[in-house]
């Protein structure tokens, strides 16, 4: 028996892919948990139109992007099994789509702890200063593993279509 070796999946695109499913299933319980927010603030009676027209704009963006985001990691999610370019492309975008952000909140986190001054308080806790340091270390895992899913795409599109 012939086995076709085109046909199986390289061990990194294997794991990317589970990442990205990951990500996908967190942008759609996160969306669920904001529709979900929103029909009990409908039910109480308290529209968001009402309350505040800004938060209403604020949700209907987070929800479009973060609903467009998941369908467009989808996508590329399930083209790259089957290897055509542009759903290898449009997984680098939406992986430049995650790195961006968060190293931006990483560089966000570093600024808030070199410039946060504890000895200007009554009482100095240790725990104001080392706070933004968490923060920076929680996005830490995504930012890896998004930019070496973007480096990894691009390496083995140069190599399966050049």
């Amino acid at each position: 028996m012939i086995e076709n070796r085109d046909s199986r999946l390289p061990t990194g695109l294997a794991w990317l892919l589970i990442y990205q499913w990951i990500l996908v299933l967190v942008v759609v319980v996160s969306l669920g948990f904001s529709t979900a927010t929103v029909l009990q603030e409908w039910k109480s009676g308290i529209t968001l139109i009402q309350s505040d027209s800004f938060v209403f704009f604020v949700f209907s963006v987070e929800f479009l992007v973060l609903a467009c985001w998941g369908t467009a990691m989808g996508f590329a999610s399930v083209g790259m099994v089957r290897r055509p370019p542009q759903r290898s492309l449009l997984g680098m975008i939406c992986h430049l789509l995650i790195t961006i952000p968060v190293l931006t909140a990483q560089a966000g986190s570093g600024l808030l702890l070199m410039t946060s001054d504890v000895g200007t308080s009554v009482e100095p806790r240790w725990w104001v200063k080392v706070l933004p340091a968490f923060y920076a270390l929680m996005w830490l895992p995504s930012a890896l593993i998004s930019a070496w899913g973007f480096f990894y795409l691009r390496r083995l599109r140069k190599r399966l279509f050049s």
